[in-house]
């Protein structure tokens, strides 16, 4: 069993590795280009996990108000997925926050 706030990465491989055995086309996105009025500017480096039409952002913090959601819904909307679910792995028990765009 892992335990909270283990190394955030090894949950993003375990959702990835359970929605693949479920059968769920999981793609790991791991980079977001960022462009400023046509010019590319840099990129972001992430882990999160697109399944299907939902995204999945798997994190292991201490305080959940620290993401800023309203970043998420705008890489959603970016993407045109409708759905994403941010869960923190840090607690004893998962509750997962539901992101609507």
């Amino acid at each position: 069993m892992l335990e909270p706030g283990f190394i955030w990465r090894i949950y993003v491989n375990a959702c990835r590795h359970e929605f693949e055995l479920r059968g769920l086309d999981v793609q790991p996105q791991k980079v977001m280009h960022v462009i400023y009025r046509g010019i590319p500017i840099g990129s972001i480096k992430f882990t999160h996990l697109r399944v299907e039409n939902t995204m999945v952002f798997p994190v292991a913090i201490q305080d959940i108000a620290d993401v800023r959601i309203n970043n998420l819904k705008d890489w959603m909307r970016v993407q045109r997925v409708p759905l994403g679910i941010l869960a923190n792995f840090h607690a004893l028990s998962l509750k997962p926050i539901v992101l609507r765009t």
